[in-house]
């Protein structure tokens, strides 16, 4: 069903007076505070910040039980950031459990079922072999990488059986996967990507509202670059019933997407810059083509062992006389294997990732994870958070 804007119903928060302050009043004459940099000019300036976030989410509007509207970006990022994100939540606080994670859409009549799904049965055998075939090389990939060194292994974290498909994903191949980012910025710049004054949303849940038998939650390890900037993890949709349960729990807010917003994300000054979240991998991208083409095609058809396929893949490659690098390589070659990447393009410890994805909780400059949470993200990630453990100071 097509989604229909509808500015009625109760607002959310409480209706106090915008700030009396001679700045917003000025801002708000220049640019009606309508864009993202805006906000970020004052973001130091904590009372003011605090304020302006206060008045932009007074305009938001609530539909009905799981839908918000507001009149443009900057507002939808105030409210979430204001009404649902919890971040720095202490351990022992309820409000840890409330974290969510979130997806931008550039249109809001879409829902949340993953492109696999939503194939014409003319194209889909086609469509998911190209998605299998590259999943299955890039698979390979990873574990020679992760088993060509004894010594390094035990440092390095596990993979996901899952992370090849999740590259597939990511290069927008056709899977039963769906993208989350634990950072509203993220979200927002895909949701605005389009900018084309149409409807956008910008979805997001709470992890302990999902039937972990219903929906599988995937966290995957440092080899592809765009997951770690994007602060990614990925539910897992089977079938449709999967999907209803996801929507039944997920939450929306619509705007009209007028401009886009680049993702905000801190630089290695400690400042907000904004951040390319699919930076170019001409690894990835050659892998994407001939699993695409009519010659991948036909590779895919004529042998199924996946090592097999890979050097043919290498062949091609070399026929072309193509040295395309394999950038996650050269990243966990050159740095700590106890590092994944963080907000800025370089990298951070693991737990502080970590945490930015599941729950974060400080106590007395301790981290550690709800339990709760720690449990779902376990079901499917076992062995990923057994060795993310030993990089936490308190559980």
């Amino acid at each position: 069903m097509a989604w229909k804007p509808a500015y009625q119903g109760v607002n959310p928060l409480d209706s106090s007076r915008p700030p009396e302050d001679a700045r917003y009043h000025a801002s708000h004459e220049n640019s009606d505070m309508t864009t993202l940099s805006d906000i970020y000019d004052i973001i130091h300036d904590r009372p003011l910040f605090r304020k302006t976030l206060g008045a932009l989410c007074q305009s938001v509007k609530r539909v009905d039980e799981r839908i918000y509207e507001a009149p443009g970006p900057a507002e939808a990022w105030a409210w979430l950031t204001k009404s649902v994100d919890k971040p720095g939540a202490v351990l022992d606080d309820p409000r840890a459990r409330d974290r969510a994670v979130y997806r931008g859409q550039s249109s809001a009549a879409w829902g949340l079922a993953p492109s696999a799904l939503r194939l014409e049965d003319s194209f889909k055998k086609q469509a998911l072999d190209a998605s299998q075939h590259f999943s299955d090389i890039a698979q390979r990939e990873f574990e020679a990488l992760w088993s060509a060194d004894l010594i390094c292994k035990s440092s390095w974290p596990p993979f996901h059986p899952s992370s090849g498909i999740a590259a597939a994903q990511h290069f927008r191949l056709n899977t039963t996967l769906l993208d989350w980012s634990a950072h509203i910025s993220v979200a927002l710049d895909f949701a605005t990507s389009k900018a084309n004054g149409e409807m956008s949303a910008l979805w997001w849940f709470h992890l302990s509202e999902l039937d972990p038998d219903l929906i599988r939650i995937i966290l995957l390890p440092p080899f592809l670059e765009r997951i770690y900037i994007q602060r990614g993890l990925f539910t897992q949709l089977p079938d449709s019933q999967a999907v209803e349960e996801i929507e039944k729990v997920a939450r929306r807010i619509v705007f009209p997407s007028t401009h886009h917003e680049p993702s905000k994300l801190i630089d290695a000054s400690r400042k907000l810059q904004p951040r390319l979240l699919e930076p170019p991998e001409p690894w990835f991208e050659h892998l994407k083509q001939y699993c695409l083409s009519e010659k991948g095609a036909q590779a895919f058809e004529e042998d199924r062992d996946p090592v097999w396929r890979m050097m043919r893949f290498q062949h091609h490659l070399d026929q072309l006389k193509q040295s395309v690098p394999k950038p996650w390589q050269y990243v966990l070659d050159d740095h700590g294997l106890t590092t994944w990447f963080g907000e800025d393009g370089k990298l951070h410890d693991i737990q502080a990732f970590f945490l930015a994805l599941g729950k974060r909780s400080s106590s007395n400059g301790k981290v550690g994870l709800d339990g709760q949470v720690a449990e779902i993200i376990k079901k499917e990630n076992p062995e990923l958070l057994t060795w993310v453990m030993r990089y936490f100071n308190e559980i």
